[in-house]
């Protein structure tokens, strides 16, 4: 989903808004969250996403389950521990009732 924050001269709603028609009403939906919105500045143009884009997606598209899923290499399961609160945090804020899980090793997705 990389794209770049609302702030950025490059943001482009029309691509949020189709993006978030094509996953709309979805069970659930696995994507890149790899980063922090703190650390996403630096890395903008890496082709990942972070926290804010991926909650902005999930309330708009009103999905019904979010996986954070492809964190960077770097980052301990306290980070990851954190990425999904303050994604959880942002669906909040949102007026979401999407809900969030950062799947672990082993764990089991059934539909």
């Amino acid at each position: 989903m990389a794209e770049t924050l609302p702030t950025d001269p490059r943001y482009d709603l029309t691509y949020v808004e189709r993006l978030a028609h094509f996953v709309r009403g979805a069970d659930v939906l696995i994507t890149d969250t790899a980063y922090r919105d703190l650390e996403y500045p630096s890395k903008v143009d890496w082709g990942h996403s972070c926290v804010s884009q991926v909650a902005d997606l999930a309330a708009r598209a009103k999905i019904k389950r979010l996986h954070l899923f492809h964190h960077d290499p770097d980052q301990s399961d306290d980070d990851i521990d954190l990425k999904l609160k303050e994604t959880r945090e942002a669906l909040a804020r949102l007026g979401s009732d999407v809900v969030c899980e950062a799947p672990s090793e082993g764990s089991k997705l059934i539909l």
